[in-house]
């Protein structure tokens, strides 16, 4: 999760991880997102932002990500009530939803035979970067941004259209 407070403020990225079973990682990363928004939104003033980040998994089913593609589901859902929660604050909620980056997350793309079936669900027909999702995140940081909320906007290339 990225939260923004407006123009002096920086973009402090929450990294969680869990070691938990399926079931406690979907009450996990559900319950401390909840936690996290009821915390921040006493000091979050008009005009900040709260950006979570998604996943292609939670609108397609990829390989065997279940518990985590549920948890990115979840996320989708928290934002737009999140959204309407904050809204009249003048504080908006999106989140950002990547395929397939370059990261060691993506493991499987270090191989011919992973860059090639990654590739093939691309209509754009190349691997996503790191700044493809940063830059995505910087717009919706940002004053152009101001008229999106409640939403989830997927940064994948075009995959499984």
């Amino acid at each position: 999760m990225f939260l923004y407070g407006g123009p002096l403020s920086t973009v402090a990225n929450v990294i969680l991880s869990y070691s938990f079973p399926a079931p406690r990682i979907v009450k996990a990363q559900s319950s401390m997102s909840t936690i996290l928004v009821q915390q921040f939104r006493a000091i979050l003033g008009n005009g900040s932002n709260i950006i979570f980040l998604s996943s292609l998994g939670a609108r397609a089913a990829v390989g065997t990500l279940s518990a985590y593609a549920s948890t990115k589901g979840a996320i989708n859902t928290l934002v737009k009530y999140f959204a309407t929660m904050l809204g009249s604050r003048g504080i908006r909620v999106n989140a950002v939803a990547p395929g397939v980056i370059d990261t060691d997350m993506s493991h499987f793309t270090k191989t011919e035979e992973g860059r090639t079936t990654v590739i093939g669900m691309q209509t754009l027909k190349r691997i996503g970067q790191p700044n493809d999702v940063a830059s995505v995140v910087a717009f919706l940081a940002s004053d152009d941004a101001r008229w999106i909320t409640g939403d989830t906007i997927p940064v994948d290339g075009g995959s499984r259209l």
